[in-house]
């Protein structure tokens, strides 16, 4: 926090709380689980935690993966230990536990377990079982085409409560047009198109040029640094950019004001640019690349 208000940043700082996060999770796996790096078990990173995108107040979502039953002794033992550890550490921590030779379809896996496994991230435990699961992941999204046209579809029901003056004047800068879950779909249609995880492959493999580059990190900077100070100052999860919030974080960021504009409205004048910017690049890569 303290770093942070030093000199915000807020794609440094998702990176970083992220790293503290890895790390604890690891030591945990390592001390609940016996034989680690052999057992039959395998801890992931997963939905915003899987894409290094930890705000300070946000869930930890972790997925566990094993080949034995769910309902064996040893495997339901070691997760609960390893919750319980994480609960006494105060973390909102969201999890589920898949036995990986269940097999996926589409009749038995929802579009969110879906997501949350495309953005599973290896941790700790048996890497040999996660290297399966990563091909049955890569297998299933293989034949379900209609993943992103589900995701596009739920992107614009979401809209439609989304996009009222209201939320145009204090928006959601999660949920609202141009927001980090528009971001988040570019990404998506990558890792199935193109199994590409951040926008540094995505550049090497010339799937963005570099203007393009630039201009998503810098986006990716700004939404998530406010989405940091939206956090911190309120104290809990949140991600709705009011007035009060407006003048705080403008002020923060040092936007002064000139002779006709006020440094909150240069700021909110700022981030509709940056929304603007999200908007032609999901055109780009997902409507006008279907």
């Amino acid at each position: 926090r303290n770093d942070f208000f030093l000199k915000p940043n807020g794609l440094k700082a998702s990176y970083e709380y992220t790293r503290i996060i890895d790390e604890i999770l690891i030591d945990i796996f390592s001390c609940s689980v016996k034989n680690a790096r052999f057992s039959d078990l395998v801890l992931c990173a997963s939905g915003g935690y899987g894409r290094k995108e930890l705000a300070p107040y946000s869930d930890v979502d972790i997925l566990f993966f094993t080949e034995k039953k769910v309902t064996h002794s040893r495997i339901k033992e070691s997760v609960k230990k390893i919750l319980y550890s994480l609960w006494d550490l105060n973390l909102k921590v969201g999890h589920s536990l898949r036995n990986l030779n269940q097999g996926l379809s589409s009749s038995d896996i929802d579009q969110t377990a879906a997501t949350n496994m495309l953005d599973a991230r290896f941790l700790a435990g048996n890497y040999l079982i996660y290297k399966k699961f990563r091909k049955t992941i890569t297998s299933f999204f293989k034949f379900e085409k209609n993943f992103i046209n589900l995701k596009m579809n739920e992107k614009e029901l979401r809209l439609r409560e989304k996009t009222t003056e209201q939320y145009f004047l204090e928006p959601d800068i999660k949920y609202s047009k141009g927001g980090l879950r528009d971001i988040n779909l570019i990404f998506w249609a990558m890792k199935i198109r193109y199994s590409v995880s951040t926008i540094d492959d995505m550049l090497k493999l010339n799937l963005i040029t570099s203007f393009e580059y630039r201009k998503i990190r810098y986006l990716l900077k700004f939404i998530f640094t406010i989405r940091f100070f939206l956090h911190y100052l309120s104290e809990r999860p949140n991600d709705r950019l009011t007035f009060e919030y407006q003048r705080k974080i403008s002020n923060l960021m040092k936007y002064k004001s000139r002779k006709k504009t006020l440094g909150v409205e240069r700021f909110m004048k700022h981030y509709h640019l940056q929304v603007r910017n999200c908007i032609c690049l999901n055109y780009i890569f997902l409507e006008n690349n279907p």
